[in-house]
């Protein structure tokens, strides 16, 4: 019998590492500098990187001027002018999704029951019930002014 036999589970400890030792690695060309864009390519991510950091530039923001009021979700992504005209209560909705396409939508209400059965359609009063609460009470302020 050998009384020189390590014990089950032990390795040798000529075969183990020290624990700061790294092993030896081809560089791999994915770990390399990034390849440099297209000019399309290029041209696509500047813009894209304008488009959110401005957010909403054009549209509602643009004309804000012209409006009696501009109100805007917290990311800035959804933004509803309102104005009152001899027509009525005049609302732009700029929707600005970063990476998607900006759409704008415009209504004109000749009678708050109509605002008032747009307003409970608007998928924003789930998203942002801050925001949807300023849009109704500013549209019928608008409203009152307008009649």
């Amino acid at each position: 019998m050998n009384s020189n036999q390590q014990p089950r589970g032990t390795r040798d400890p000529s075969l183990v590492r020290p624990w700061n030792a790294r092993p030896y690695r081809q560089p791999d060309p994915v770990d390399g500098p990034p390849r440099p864009l297209g000019d399309k390519r290029a041209a696509l991510q500047a813009r894209r990187q304008r488009a959110s950091s401005s957010k909403v530039t054009t549209g509602a923001r643009g004309n804000a001027r012209a409006f009696d009021r501009l109100l805007t979700s917290s990311d800035s992504t959804l933004a509803f002018a309102i104005r009152s005209t001899a027509m009525g209560l005049l609302v732009e909705r700029t929707h600005c999704p970063p990476g998607g396409p900006r759409i704008v939508q415009t209504m004109v209400f000749d009678s708050a029951d109509g605002f008032d059965r747009w307003c409970t359609l608007e998928p924003v009063r789930f998203d942002d019930p801050m925001l949807y609460d300023q849009l109704r009470r500013h549209g019928h302020e608008a409203l009152d002014g307008a009649g």
